[in-house]
């Protein structure tokens, strides 16, 4: 569940489902469902880039029992504090711990949901699944890893 000093990053760190960079005009944008059976730990980084004048973007995680997302809800206290183009948030770098006792018993797939109001918002969402209970973890979503 630790990294070794010789392992590399991504043998330990799965990349996770997300909402990747773009400028997403008002509405809500979901990341796919990233599967935490192998991991202990996810972490969530938002990234803000420009907020259109007047914007918002809001994140949270929800969890579900599968891939599905079956029964899916709002993971308790699991979201971010409102970013803002008014309280100069463009910017803006925040984090979202997730602990797996922290998911619903039976639910093992979490996802990222974001929600833009106000006009557009320059962002992206990407998770990371960590200490990972059995290594090396998937690559396939790195189109490349230098090493």
């Amino acid at each position: 569940m630790t990294q070794e000093y010789t392992q590399r990053f991504t043998e330990v760190h799965e990349l996770g489902s997300g909402v990747w960079p773009d400028t997403y005009p008002i509405g809500a944008w979901n990341g796919g469902w990233s599967c935490l059976a192998n991991h202990q730990r996810a972490f969530v980084l938002v990234s803000a880039g420009t907020l259109q004048f007047g914007s918002s973007l809001q994140v949270a995680v929800y969890e579900a029992e599968d891939g599905l997302g079956p029964g899916a809800q709002l993971l308790d206290a699991k979201y971010i504090t409102t970013l803002t183009a008014a309280g100069g948030d463009s910017g803006s770098a925040v984090g979202i711990e997730v602990r797996t006792e922290e998911l619903t018993p039976g639910f093992s797939y979490i996802q990222v949901r974001a929600i833009i109001l106000g006009g557009s918002a320059e962002f992206s969402v990407m998770t990371l699944l960590g200490c990972s209970n059995y290594v090396p973890v998937a690559t396939t979503r790195w189109a490349e890893i230098v090493d």
